[in-house]
């Protein structure tokens, strides 16, 4: 072989173990546009927009990108409501607006020229088997370990630290097996774009508290499910002082 061939060679490797080489902003368009192809039906209008998010943007987002969270904030939008006033504007889908700036994606348009340039063929669907390829970069999932004393429950909630700052608590994790480690860590960093700490709370039966600051009950409650792999039956939320916009953000 020719030098420098097989640095080539596990260069692409390790391109291929990464996942596609797009950018953000493009995971997230054609994602939405996927979603709206393969899972979201005139049935289904209108549609909370945290609950399109959960339901049908992030499942197709992992058919685009198998090993990457998809992070709203780390696009030229910031926030899924600017990228669906773009695509508002792109004629694409019709937003309604209610109270506490809560949105609904109000219709689509199916035959816009935009949602054929997506070909459901080139995004195969995540199989179980490569579910855990699409944690990688959490490095942990679930393998059915239950808690052996206490609550047999993950339990998410909102408080309040020195401050007034807003930090979301996830209590019991470890108690189903899982490593409270750096990489946990940062990917929940990552995925949230916040700071994240661990730190013995007074129950001892639960576990290391894990610290996410701001407002994200919902949403961490989702990534246990989806990255972590532990059902929702085994997660409380409680969401008592949440508002419906906190509810509604979108990470």
């Amino acid at each position: 072989a020719l030098a420098g061939e097989g640095e080539a060679a596990e260069g692409a490797e390790e391109a291929a173990e990464e996942g596609p080489q797009i950018t953000m902003d493009e995971q997230l368009q054609v994602s939405l546009l996927l979603a709206i192809r393969t899972t979201l039906t005139p049935a289904d209008l209108p549609i909370l927009v945290s609950t399109f998010t959960a339901n049908h943007l992030h499942p197709a987002s992992r058919r685009v990108h198998p090993t990457r969270s998809l992070n709203v904030k780390q696009t030229r939008h910031k926030k899924m409501a600017a990228l669906l006033d773009a695509m508002q504007a792109e004629g694409l889908l019709k937003v309604a607006t209610e109270k506490e700036g809560v949105q609904r994606i109000a219709s689509v348009e199916w035959q816009h020229e935009l949602v054929g340039t997506v070909d459901p063929s080139d995004y195969p669907e995540v199989a179980e088997a490569e579910a855990e390829i699409a944690s990688a970069a959490v490095g942990q999932r679930w393998q059915g370990t239950m808690p052996k004393r206490g609550t047999k429950k993950i339990e998410v909630v909102q408080q309040k630290k020195k401050g007034n700052k807003n930090v979301t608590v996830v209590s019991n994790l470890a108690n189903f097996g899982f490593t409270l480690d750096e990489g946990l860590k940062k990917a929940m960093a990552r995925h949230f774009s916040a700071s994240v700490s661990y730190a013995e709370g007074p129950d001892a039966t639960k576990g290391t508290l894990i610290f996410v600051q701001g407002k994200y009950v919902v949403q961490l409650a989702k990534f246990i499910e989806t990255q972590l792999g532990v059902p929702s039956k085994h997660i409380v939320v409680n969401s008592k002082g949440v508002s419906a916009r906190d509810k509604a953000i979108n990470v």
